[in-house]
């Protein structure tokens, strides 16, 4: 099976964690970036082809919309998964 390359944006550090460890069990994609902003997802944009972002929308330095149609002019066939939580995370 051919893992989709991803990208995974989101600021809540618990949460990101909690997302790469179940992926890594699930061995359903390869983490080639992890961004906790808008300005840093586009760096990485800039220096790695995804297949995948889980984005989520509700991110410091550009907010995730924005980020979005940018991603979407630079590589106008990427697949994005858009997401955002509301409340705490309990550990």
């Amino acid at each position: 099976m051919i893992k989709p390359k991803l990208i995974l944006v989101d600021n809540n550090l618990t949460f990101r964690q909690r997302l790469i460890f179940l992926i890594n069990v699930e061995n359903s994609a390869e983490i080639i970036g992890k961004a906790t902003n808008g300005d840093e997802f586009i760096k990485l944009l800039t220096q790695h082809k995804p297949d995948l972002i889980l984005m989520d929308i509700d991110i410091p330095k550009l907010n995730g919309i924005e980020v979005v149609r940018k991603a979407l002019k630079m590589l106008p066939g990427l697949k994005i998964i858009a997401f955002t939580l509301f409340g705490e995370i309990i550990a």
